[in-house]
C-alpha cells in the first residue's frame, strides 16, 4: 500500500483560480447560506494592555477562517467548528446602516467593507465614514486626532486608553435661537448619543485595526462548494484543485487488448474539499477528469473543447 500526503492549498492559491466568481453581495445578505472568510495579515490580534478587555472578546489570529451568516440585521460568526451563539451575534447599526450604498459586514465587533469584484473584505476606516454620516445628518461628528502616547510607543495612530472616538458634538445654538436650528442641534445630540454606544463595541477603533484602516486582510468565499459550481458551470477551467500531486505509484498503462480499462481504489481523509483527477497526460488540461468530493456532495468536471 502506497501512501502520501497533500498540503492544504493556501488562500492565495485557492483565490488564484481561472474564472473564479465572487459571492454576489445579495447572496451573503440574504441569510439563506453560510459563507467563509480566509484571513492573512502580519499578526495576531492581543488583547490591549492600555484598557481593560472582556474575558470573552473574540480576538483574531491572522490565519484565522471565520464562518459567518446574516440573520435580519445581526452578523453571526464563529471559527470551523464552533457553534454559532447569541454572544457571536452582532448588530449592524448606525452609522454604517445609513450607509447603504457600501457592503459593509460585522464579523465578531469586526466591521468590514466588502468587494464583489474579488471577494476581498477592507478594515473600515472609521474617519472617512464618520465623515460622510456627518455630511449626512448635518451634525458636527469627527474622528478625534488618532495619537496614543506611551513608553513604548510614540507618534503611533490609535486611541489611549479610554478615549472617546469622537469630539463632543458642537452646538450651535449660541450662534442662533431659531427654533430650526435648535430643533436640529437637539436632533444631532440624540444620534450622537446613540453613536457612542455603537461605536463602543466596533474593533475597527481598537489600536491593532487603526493600522489596518483601508486594508485587504481576507478573502470571502462559499461554504458550500457546489453554490460556487452552478455560478461557474460553463467556465473552461472554472474550477482547479490546489498543491496538485501526480504519482508514478499509481499510474495505470492500460494495454490495447483491455478494452475494459482497470479500476483504482483508493482511501483518502481531509478536513475540507478533497480533488482527485484522472489525465492521460497531465500536463494537458484538456485531458483531466476532475471529481470534487464534499461533504454536500461529488461534482464531475470535463474540459469540453
Amino acid at each position: 500500500m502506497n501512501k502520501f500526503f497533500i498540503r492544504k492549498g493556501d488562500s492565495d492559491c485557492r483565490f488564484n483560480i481561472l474564472n473564479y466568481l465572487s459571492p454576489y453581495w445579495s447572496e451573503i445578505t440574504s441569510g439563506s447560506q453560510e459563507f467563509h472568510i480566509t484571513f492573512s495579515f502580519n499578526s495576531d490580534e492581543e488583547a490591549d494592555a492600555r484598557k481593560s478587555v472582556q474575558i470573552n472578546e473574540f480576538l483574531f489570529k491572522r490565519t484565522d477562517e471565520i464562518y459567518f451568516t446574516r440573520r435580519d440585521d445581526f452578523w453571526l460568526a464563529k471559527r470551523k467548528g464552533d457553534i454559532y451563539t447569541y454572544q457571536s451575534a452582532k448588530l449592524l447599526n448606525e452609522p454604517f446602516k445609513a450607509n447603504n450604498k457600501s457592503k459593509y459586514m460585522n464579523i465578531l465587533g469586526l466591521v468590514l467593507e466588502y468587494s464583489e469584484k474579488d471577494a476581498t473584505v477592507t478594515v473600515v476606516n472609521m474617519s472617512k465614514l464618520i465623515q460622510v454620516y456627518a455630511n449626512q445628518t448635518g451634525c458636527a461628528f469627527e474622528i478625534k486626532n488618532l495619537k496614543f502616547n506611551s513608553t513604548n510607543s510614540t507618534n503611533t495612530s490609535s486611541l489611549g486608553a479610554g478615549a472617546d472616538p469622537f469630539i463632543s458634538y458642537r452646538s450651535r445654538s449660541s450662534v442662533s435661537h431659531s427654533l430650526k436650528r435648535q430643533n436640529r442641534n437637539r436632533k444631532c445630540k440624540t444620534i450622537y448619543k446613540t453613536l457612542l454606544m455603537n461605536m463602543r463595541n466596533v474593533k475597527n477603533l481598537n489600536p491593532f485595526w487603526i493600522e489596518l484602516w483601508q486594508k485587504v486582510i481576507g478573502v470571502v468565499d462559499y461554504v458550500d462548494p457546489i453554490k460556487a459550481v452552478l455560478r461557474t458551470w460553463d467556465s473552461k477551467y472554472a474550477v482547479l484543485p490546489c498543491q496538485l500531486k501526480w504519482s508514478n505509484n499509481l499510474m495505470m498503462v492500460l494495454a490495447k487488448q483491455e478494452k475494459d480499462g482497470k479500476c483504482l481504489r483508493f482511501t483518502a481523509a481531509t478536513e475540507g474539499e478533497l480533488f482527485v483527477v484522472i489525465a492521460s497526460t497531465p500536463s494537458n488540461q484538456n485531458t483531466w477528469y476532475t471529481f470534487q468530493v464534499t461533504t454536500k456532495g461529488v461534482i464531475f468536471y470535463k474540459v469540453t473543447i
